[in-house]
């Protein structure tokens, strides 16, 4: 069964109890929300829908400035940072750790010259150092 509401009110009445609806839940909703929370969400959307109603022109020259600006802005913890809990690193730690493989080469030829520069009876020492440096630690965190 079907009821048509125009059959007994005017267009008045039922613009009236819409009104009338919409205020009430209006109200019920404010006193369930923090009020700043209500504004900030009116804000972003305000805003929101100005940038849509301005077009891609715009943003299209505003955009690179800002990401420049961005980055510009950028520390090393923001770059370089890896991932916990399963998550992905940073795109900066993915090249940092790409350019220190591309570089391995360099860096052995690095760790042969100190070698070299050591001498075999500094070596020794050193790494005779650095065993007990280890045992020690695996003996104090059990």
């Amino acid at each position: 069964m079907e009821i048509n509401v125009y059959d007994y009110l005017s267009d008045g009445e039922v613009h009236d109890i819409v009104e009338s609806e919409f205020r009430a839940r209006l109200k019920r909703h404010l006193a369930e929300t923090e009020m700043s929370t209500f504004v900030s969400n009116i804000a972003y959307k305000t805003v929101f829908q100005m940038v849509d109603e301005r077009g891609e022109a715009p943003l299209a020259e505003l955009l690179p400035e800002k990401v420049t600006e961005v980055i510009k802005g950028l520390t090393s913890l923001h770059v370089f940072h890896k991932a916990g809990y399963g998550g992905k690193d940073s795109v900066g730690q993915q090249m940092l750790e790409q350019a220190v493989r591309n570089s391995q080469w360099i860096i052995e030829d690095k760790v042969s010259e100190l070698i070299d520069q050591l001498g075999v009876g500094n070596l020794v020492d050193y790494i005779a150092d650095v065993v007990r440096t280890v045992l020690q630690e695996g003996v104090k965190h059990g």
